[in-house]
């Protein structure tokens, strides 16, 4: 299996698609993108290694990258914002930084991200959480949710709960189970899109 992640914003700016049409459901890739996802596909399915996967893919984005254009927008760099933002954040400060009404942040970002800013912010901080206690195992949870703009642990948990279904510690444990940290593979395409 492969998986590409894109960056917030990426994948709206490659299909032109609002993402808001993508919430709370699966797509099929062949029902948004048909001719290319098949092509990818069979490729995929003759390829010989997973490097070789990934050469499949990043050659498919780079020729998709050459056919957008690249016009920039207060809003396409807003996620960089709000991942800076600690337990201050406000709407109105965010949406003058994009040179945008609040209402107006909120249309773009549905329509980019797929979630509102604040939903957004609020996904954001528990990556981050996740990543400061999967880098760094001796930090303990509490000092983790202060640094990471939570009020206390229980707001921490509460947010786990909601996006991954579990405890922050099953979450990390159910993490290092995974076959990739098992195996010790790592297999981050070296090609991103912003």
């Amino acid at each position: 299996m492969l998986k590409v992640v894109f960056k917030p914003g990426a994948l709206y700016r490659l299909l032109g698609i609002p993402l808001s049409e993508f919430e709370n459901q699966y797509v099929d890739a062949e029902l948004v993108i048909p001719g290319d996802v098949k092509a990818v596909n069979e490729q995929l399915i003759n390829a010989q290694s997973y490097l070789e996967m990934i050469r499949i893919i990043e050659q498919y984005l780079a020729h998709k990258i050459q056919t957008i254009r690249f016009d920039k927008y207060p809003v396409d760099k807003i996620d960089k914002l709000i991942n800076l933002q600690s337990a201050d954040f406000s709407l109105s400060r965010i949406a003058g930084q994009a040179c945008l009404s609040t209402r107006q942040l909120e249309r773009k970002f549905m329509e980019r991200i797929g979630v509102g800013p604040q939903t957004y912010y609020r996904i954001s901080r528990f990556n981050k959480a996740f990543k400061m206690k999967e880098t760094q195992p001796g930090l303990n949870w509490f000092n983790i949710a202060i640094d990471c703009g939570y009020s206390d642990l229980q707001h921490l948990i509460k947010d786990f709960k909601q996006f991954s279904g579990t405890t922050p510690t099953a979450l990390l444990n159910e993490e290092a189970n995974d076959v990739h940290h098992q195996l010790n593979i790592d297999l981050k395409m070296s090609f991103l899109y912003t």
